[in-house]
């Protein structure tokens, strides 16, 4: 076996040599690591920034979808809503049409029922001018008597003439409340009116005029009835219709 000498100094130098290696072998593992960290982050950073675009662009997508929807719903419910008002219009033409087919049926009965009346008030103003002039000669006459009696049958005729008047009065009003289109607006109603209207008219309905000429129907409006805040149309309708069944099933017994 050789044994080398090596002086101290060499020794030394050696032992600086080694430690300057192992000094440089962990400065070369510490730049790479932090190397490998830095690049670690960076791929972290990239990946964040892409899933931040790629969150971005399906945002805009999921608003784009949603405005179309959006758009659709929008554009749905301005169609129902035209359908509705067509549906509306439809609705008052079916009644009216409806009304106007009733109407035809009670036209001649309702031109009857209006000629009578007349008839009446014809026929007895007719006599009061011929009454008057007696009256007049009775005057010129000085006849007190039959002055007296003149003016009495002169004011039952003038009576007569206002009952019948009254009467063409109200078949005139009851078939405008029929025949009319309403606003559908509320107001302020009397009750007694409408049902006073519905017999009327269903009395002078030929389907049933014939029918309840033999019965008693007496109508007695209740004093204690506040106007009501309704559609006058559509109770008229309602009550029309309740009266038309009535007759109906009344009769059928």
């Amino acid at each position: 076996m050789y044994l080398i000498k090596i002086s101290i100094e060499m020794r030394i130098i050696i032992g600086i040599i080694a430690m300057v290696v192992l000094f440089i072998g962990f400065l070369i593992a510490f730049i790479t690591i932090q190397r490998k960290k830095t690049e670690y982050h960076q791929n972290i950073q990239a990946l964040l920034e892409e899933e931040q675009k790629l969150l971005a662009r399906q945002n805009q997508e999921l608003e784009r979808k949603v405005n179309e929807r959006t758009d659709q719903i929008n554009k749905q419910k301005e169609e129902l809503e035209d359908s509705l008002i067509e549906l509306k219009k439809t609705q008052q033409i079916l009644i009216q049409t409806e009304k106007m087919a009733s109407l035809g049926e009670v036209t001649s009965g309702i031109a009857h029922e209006i000629q009578n009346p007349l008839n009446f008030i014809n026929n007895f103003s007719d006599v009061s001018v011929e009454m008057f002039e007696e009256m007049m000669d009775a005057y010129r006459k000085g006849d007190k008597d039959e002055i007296r009696e003149l003016a009495n049958e002169i004011l039952d005729n003038l009576k007569k003439i206002h009952y019948h008047g009254k009467r063409a009065d109200a078949i005139v009003k009851s078939m405008q409340a029929h025949t009319r289109v309403g606003s559908g607006k509320r107001e302020f109603v009397d009750l007694n009116q409408i049902i006073k209207g519905g017999i009327d008219f269903l009395l002078n309905t030929p389907k049933y005029k014939d029918l309840l000429a033999t019965e008693q129907i007496e109508f007695s409006p209740n004093p204690d009835v506040k106007p009501l805040w309704i559609i006058p149309q559509d109770i008229s309708r309602v009550i029309e219709s309740t009266l038309s069944n009535a007759a109906y099933w009344t009769l059928k017994k």
